[in-house]
């Protein structure tokens, strides 16, 4: 969710670097539950969990690509 939030605040103020922080936590994190956290859990709680993880990067996603798109419409749109 930091990560998440860190893309938002950097879409938001047009940063590049809290843009690029907000995909790096998001993929260190993404790792860390594949690499990590998937061997300690049981066969339905892995299932659920790809489910979360799926809904999440869906939403980061569709997130990235709606402000994208608002800030592309405010840099064509003249002053």
């Amino acid at each position: 969710m930091l990560g998440l939030a860190a893309l938002y605040l950097g879409l938001k103020r047009r940063s590049a670097r809290m843009r690029l922080a907000g995909f790096v936590i998001f993929g260190v994190s993404l790792a860390k539950i594949f690499l990590y956290d998937l061997s300690e859990l049981s066969s339905i709680t892995r299932a659920f969990s790809f489910l979360a993880v799926g809904a999440v990067l869906l939403f980061g996603g569709f997130l990235y690509q709606r402000l994208s798109a608002e800030l592309d419409e405010r840099k064509a749109a003249p002053s």
